[in-house]
């Protein structure tokens, strides 16, 4: 279950949620606890021979008289730890498809925060150009988030691992419509795609109203930001065969708790009054943003990447 950690629009308390349930249809399926010092910080699956981690709620804060606590400080334990608990489960950072980052008061240290992510994933080898020049770059959210007093922000994450002949093809997507995020500082990708032999998943990143040269668009209308932001996912699923009605699960951040009833005026405008979504109200890494939205898109039946991936239909499959 993937917990959404900011407040409701309207009222005060739970949000939302988003439950992935996963069927064990094989003798060889199973599912298990990750636990940490004790503590359960995740969920672990294998499924047609490929191993599928969710992380949650993995903090750099250290407790102690003595220990020094900067954001930027949390920021790099926080990916460490998730690092050592994945090489805990066989697997490495470099597995990783998907990350959320929820961080406090996220308008006065984002580019910190970035900072700070950069240099672990220069560490990891994943940046474009380490390795043959692949981008390794997970999918990612970056938003404001409901933390533990004294913490920074908080991380989840998604990594996918198994023989290389039988593992899911995952590849990172890129927009025709915005440019890559690491142009502007930012040390994630668009989107990505996970190829299993019944099901494909496109993971979309936390995306706004920005161009093609990473600028901000429509300041001040939120109806232009939300239109805007419909039409960048719609880009970047477009060439992988998929529509906004495939998504089956979404998050939707709205800066002012007002504006979620324009999201859905927005949304219904385009027939999509009835996509599975979450929304919440939180800051966006600028200002000046009112609206940011990441999905979850499933496509049944697929052979090859690309335009090909099969008819899709809205579902939860076995795996997500």
């Amino acid at each position: 279950m993937a917990t959404c950690r900011r407040h409701p629009p309207w009222g005060e308390g739970f949000a939302g949620a988003i439950i992935r349930a996963v069927g064990c249809l094989d003798p060889t399926d199973k599912v298990w606890t990750i636990r940490d010092q004790g503590q359960a910080v995740g969920r672990g699956w294998r499924r047609q021979h490929t191993t599928f981690l969710l992380l949650q709620d993995i903090q750099g804060l250290v407790l102690g008289p003595q220990e020094v606590n900067t954001r930027p400080l949390q920021a790099q334990r926080m990916i460490q730890r998730a690092a050592r608990l994945l090489q805990a489960q066989g697997a490495s950072y470099r597995d990783v498809v998907r990350t959320w980052f929820y961080l406090s008061d996220i308008l006065a240290w984002y580019p910190e925060f970035n900072r700070s992510r950069t240099a672990i994933y220069g560490q990891f080898g994943i940046l474009p150009g380490q390795d043959n020049g692949r981008q390794k770059l997970p999918a990612s959210t970056g938003i404001r988030g409901e933390v533990s007093p004294g913490s920074a922000g908080t991380l989840d994450l998604q990594a996918v691992v198994g023989p290389v002949e039988s593992r899911p093809r995952v590849r990172q997507l890129s927009s025709p419509a915005q440019p890559e995020p690491l142009t502007y500082g930012s040390a994630f990708s668009r989107g990505a795609l996970i190829q299993e032999p019944d099901v494909s998943l496109i993971q979309v990143s936390g995306t706004a109203a920005i161009d093609e040269r990473g600028r901000s668009l429509h300041v001040g209308s939120v109806r232009g930001q939300i239109d805007c932001t419909l039409d960048k996912i719609a880009a970047l699923i477009g060439p992988e065969g998929a529509t906004l009605a495939d998504i089956a699960a979404a998050c939707v951040f709205v800066k002012r708790p007002e504006d979620a009833l324009v999201y859905q005026e927005r949304a219904a405008a385009r027939g999509l009054e009835n996509l599975p979504t979450v929304i919440m109200a939180a800051d966006v890494c600028r200002d000046e943003l009112l609206f940011e939205m990441d999905a979850e898109v499933a496509l049944s039946g697929s052979s090859e990447l690309g335009p090909t991936l099969g008819q899709s239909r809205r579902f939860f499959p076995c795996g997500l």
